[in-house]
């Protein structure tokens, strides 16, 4: 009876080993469930509690880049760290106006010129602009052509004398083939290497729907060039977007809206979003994605450059710029060889996940609330580590766990067979006294 009793006890022992096993299993399912395209409250916890729990904040901070920055009084800080082209025209007091209405034909760019720190690798820039197309070409409705964004390698044909036919030859053939009197580019040269966020408010081809944006990455100025004509279906450099990203119709008449770029380096990802009046404090993510290689930067210097471009053609639009603020992402002590390190690239995912993962109701009938719910960058960038814990945690209870039955095992046989051992032990000790009782004959 006490063998049958010790051996319940040990199936007892395995079952509940088992159950604790599919547990752990299950809650390591719960921890990455999406729904709806956002991620199960239990999963940010657990995406905390991988670096240091819910309630630590990121090593990496914003540190705040003036040189790379514009704001009013704009007359000084363009003098010392901008170049602006074309028909921008500088209002001291209220912003820098690229193009006008009723000025068909026209470009202006602003950029910096690499004067200060132009070094950004983590960073990230905020534009605050204005497109009106109210005061354009009102008797058919329709204004042009857009507004560039862009992130690049390359200021030097906006700063040199390039009026001569030898000096334009020449570099172009210094700068790999940089069409320096081009602005195919919503005011930049078409095939210039950089990152760009193209807002077209013109439909060059049938079927496509103004406003909307593109990103395009120009890396090789003899091979990538963006495409006006097409309204960027030619392009030939790597198109970020799979599909066009429409804009809400509002921002082309006269509505002051940002828009903002996130790029880290350290962990090849991207984000643009935009703000508008309608979303307050909110910001309506337009893209984001892991890069297959870094955005273009300057070999010699390892410097980026910020701009923004704007282009009339037959039709024209007002095009402003109010400020620029950029901010760079750097470890707490602002020492740089730590970005290269492991503990940055985990700080940078927890950064994200920090400053930029703020939930938003969805109203499916309204743009900038459906739009919104895509700005949670890492509800995408958990995944990934949060299959990996659980995969290393069901690795580590499998053997745990077969370690625990062997053991549970090998001490159910030992006691098994020492009851039988006793068991024979009493059947000889009474043997013995019997025969011990016995008298002769």
């Amino acid at each position: 009876m006490e063998g049958v009793r010790w051996r319940r006890v040990f199936v007892a022992v395995g079952i509940g080993l088992l159950f604790v096993l599919c547990h752990q299993r299950a809650g390591g399912e719960r921890g990455h469930r999406v729904v709806a395209g956002r991620a199960d409250p239990a999963s940010v916890v657990a995406f905390d509690a991988t670096v240091g729990g819910p309630a630590r904040r990121s090593r990496i901070v914003r540190v705040p880049n003036g040189d790379a920055s514009l704001a009013v009084p704009l007359l000084d800080k363009m003098n010392r760290f901008w170049h602006a082209a074309g028909t921008a025209e500088i209002r001291n007091f209220d912003s820098v106006r690229l193009t006008s209405a009723k000025k068909p034909n026209t470009y202006g760019t602003l950029l910096s010129n690499g004067i200060g720190d132009n070094e950004i690798n983590d960073f990230e820039v905020e534009f605050e602009f204005r497109i009106d197309q109210r005061a354009g070409d009102t008797h058919v409705g329709l204004s042009g052509d857009g507004v560039s964004f862009v992130v690049t390698s390359e200021n030097k044909f906006m700063l040199r004398d390039l009026t001569s036919s030898f000096a334009m030859r020449q570099y172009v053939i210094n700068s790999g083939g940089i069409m320096a009197g081009d602005h195919g580019l919503m005011g930049f040269p078409r095939n210039l290497p950089c990152l760009a966020v193209v807002v077209d408010t013109y439909a060059n081809v049938q079927g496509s729907t103004v406003p909307f944006a593109d990103v395009y990455v120009n890396r090789v100025p003899e091979r990538h060039w963006y495409d006006l004509e097409s309204d960027g279906a030619r392009s030939t450099g790597e198109k970020l977007n799979d599909h066009k990203i429409p804009l809400p119709p509002r921002i082309a008449h006269g509505q002051r809206a940002a828009l903002r770029i996130i790029y880290m380096e350290s962990i090849s990802f991207l984000k643009i979003d935009l703000r508008v009046p309608e979303t307050g404090d909110y910001w309506v993510e337009l893209f984001q994605a892991y890069l297959t290689g870094v955005i273009p930067k300057n070999a010699d210097t390892g410097q980026r450059f910020i701009g923004m471009g704007s282009l009339t053609g037959e039709l024209s639009e007002t095009v402003e710029l109010f400020s620029i603020k950029t901010n760079e992402f750097h470890w707490e002590t602002l020492d740089e060889t730590m970005e290269s390190s492991v503990d940055y690239y985990r700080e940078a995912h927890l950064f994200l996940q920090k400053e930029f993962g703020q939930r938003v109701a969805l109203e499916s009938d309204e743009f900038t609330r459906w739009k919104m719910i895509k700005s949670q960058p890492h509800y995408n960038l958990q995944q990934e580590q949060l299959q990996q814990q659980q995969t290393h945690r069901l690795w580590l209870w499998v053997p745990l766990s077969a370690c625990m039955l062997t053991v549970f095992y090998l001490i159910s046989v030992y006691i098994r067979v020492s009851q039988k051992h006793l068991q024979r032990l009493r059947l000889r000790g009474r043997t013995r006294r019997v025969a011990s009782t016995l008298l002769p004959i």
